[in-house]
């Protein structure tokens, strides 16, 4: 009866189970019994055996039997039962777990739109003097003095890597990082 007073303290998935293992063997057990018992049934008729013993003997055996049939069904649906709340105790665990992501990647995006805004700052006066130096050096060509032309850095940078750099502020629009417009991107609307 071991098996059936610790039912009580079980409360896991897994506690459950290993108590279903050891109902499951002691109701094979309980069911072989009842099974020798009744053969028994005959001998004790013809060859003059204590048949109210054998009675009783076996309407216990029976009632456990009985008994370990219903320990297993309610093991088993009590199991299951933890399983779902095991399983739902995990995913809330994970829900939490995102929760605290999402707080971390709203800064993290405000520090990318602040980020965003100071390249864009520095992309904007990159334009302008990029834009300055190319009128000198039109002026200049037009005055004939192309010796003194003042080359672009971005020329030169893009010689040095072999291919053409393209303008911050058009690589920062292009790139999605700041709007076409110059209007301030939409990741600066999460610091409210």
């Amino acid at each position: 009866m071991n098996v059936l007073t610790n039912l009580k303290k079980l409360r896991t998935s897994s506690e459950f189970g290993a108590a279903i293992g050891d109902l499951e063997r002691e109701h094979v057990e309980a069911t072989a019994k009842v099974d020798k018992l009744e053969a028994g049934r005959e001998a004790a008729i013809f060859d003059g055996g204590d048949l109210s013993k054998l009675a009783r003997d076996i309407s216990d055996a029976v009632g456990r039997v009985q008994t370990l049939g219903v320990a297993l069904d309610g093991a088993r649906k009590r199991r299951d039962a933890a399983i779902e709340t095991e399983d739902m105790a995990e995913l809330e665990a994970l829900a939490d777990g995102a929760r605290k992501l999402k707080t971390q990647l709203r800064a993290e995006l405000i520090a990318f739109g602040a980020a965003a805004e100071t390249l864009a700052g520095h992309a904007s006066k990159i334009t302008v003097m990029r834009e300055e130096i190319s009128r000198t050096n039109k002026a200049v060509l037009r005055a004939g003095h192309g010796e003194i032309q003042v080359r672009d850095p971005l020329y030169d940078l893009g010689k040095k890597l072999g291919h053409r750099v393209p303008d911050p502020m058009r690589g920062l629009t292009i790139a999605g990082f700041w709007p076409s417009d110059g209007k301030p991107a939409a990741l600066t609307g999460l610091k409210k």
